[in-house]
């Protein structure tokens, strides 16, 4: 076996593992460069033959206020004859050395199968959606008042970009940087010189104001994708809606994913939706001590024992004081039970599991009061972008 660290120019020499991991069409393989021109990663070698690959983006985290690189880990994939040889195991603690090196707070993943994630310490965060829906089924909304659409321009987009993060959906300023993303490198991408819009950004108005936001493309599979749709009302929903209608003759189907948060119960009021697909998002804590530091705690001590068996710096007894919005963290061995890194990342962000771990004393007296102390963090505060 041998690791060797991506460069662009080894695309040709991995493709095939991309290929057949993901379905990915030759026709599309410029794309994926590109794409990756933005990642860091590395492949294995057996016996001088490509076997299996993963990658990292570099995004920004928004955690109250407070924004730090983290790295989400994608394109992990493995040839099925080189399977269960234990590459992917190797290649996620090699990323995860380069991010201990790095003193990155977290990192991301979407995962494939939650339980093998959470034996490297990733811990399950929140769900993202997207629906996908035959286009006959869809109708034009009986909605009058539909805002307008607009087509967001290079020049135009950067205009937006302060307005819209200062005065409409603030928390959504991570989907919105990530269509902007989308949309800078792939506005004139094409398939096989067909021309195929992969990326088109696209605001809904309403007397020069911003009620929504959507980035749409048609793929060379005649499917009509939405990404990172949101909308500020019920109107700014039908219109997306009315928007879709347009590509119905023209689309073998419709995909459209939401942003993070999105009201939900706008959907669940039409009938066009067919199939949901959920996607389970994992974080990983990093650097315990710089995490915590990210959290907004109300003021006392804290104990924290942790176990982490990939990161030996996460593992020990964490003495935690908070005072005046200051957070001061001493580490010591390791005594009495300890929660493992994966289950305390859980506990940290889903407010459920977290309420009923600390109710029912599945945790230590000391982590259940720093557990109580922290001050609401959940998905939706935490937003994330190229």
């Amino acid at each position: 076996m041998k690791m060797i660290k991506y460069k662009n120019s080894d695309l040709d020499k991995i493709w095939n593992i991309i290929s057949v991991s993901f379905g990915v069409k030759d026709s599309f393989k410029e794309f994926i460069k590109k794409e990756l021109s933005h990642f860091k990663g590395y492949y294995i070698e057996e016996a001088g033959l490509p076997a299996a690959a993963a990658f990292y983006g570099m995004y920004e985290m928004n955690f109250f206020g407070v924004t730090v690189k983290v790295p989400g880990i994608s394109f992990v994939c493995t040839l099925p004859e080189f399977r269960n040889r234990g590459y992917v195991r190797a290649l996620l603690e090699r990323m995860l050395k380069d991010f201990i090196s790095m003193r990155y707070p977290f990192s991301t993943l979407y995962a494939f199968k939650m339980q093998y994630y959470r034996k490297f310490g990733w811990g399950y965060m929140c769900e993202s959606r997207r629906y996908e829906i035959p286009p006959e089924i869809i109708g034009r909304p009986q909605e009058k008042g539909l805002y307008g659409i607009e087509y967001l321009s290079e020049e135009k987009i950067k205009d937006y970009v302060g307005y819209f993060n200062q005065e409409h959906f603030p928390k959504y300023h991570g989907s919105f940087k990530k269509a902007v993303h989308r949309e800078k490198h792939y506005r004139d991408f094409s398939i096989e010189g067909k021309g195929v819009s992969l990326y088109k950004m696209c605001a809904m108005k309403k007397g020069g104001k911003i009620k929504g936001v959507f980035t749409f493309g048609i793929d060379q599979e005649k499917k009509l994708n939405i990404y990172e749709a949101f909308w500020s009302d019920r109107t700014a929903l039908f219109t997306l809606l009315n928007f879709m209608a347009n590509f119905r003759d023209q689309s073998k189907e419709i995909i459209i994913s939401l942003a993070p948060d999105q009201r939900m119960e706008y959907l669940m009021e039409t009938t066009y939706f067919s199939k949901e697909i959920k996607t389970r998002q994992m974080g990983r804590i990093v650097s315990l001590p710089d995490f915590v530091k990210l959290i907004d705690l109300e003021d006392g001590e804290y104990e924290l024992n942790v176990r982490d068996a990939q990161c030996a710096g996460n593992t020990g007894r964490f003495i935690i004081s908070r005072s005046r919005g200051k957070t001061r963290i001493v580490k010591k061995p390791l005594s009495g039970p300890a929660l493992e890194l994966s289950v305390l990342t859980g506990l940290i962000f889903l407010e459920d599991m977290r309420g009923m771990y600390t109710s029912n004393a599945m945790v230590s007296p000391s982590a259940a009061k720093f557990l109580r102390a922290m001050k609401g963090i959940k998905p939706s505060h935490v937003t994330e972008f190229y």
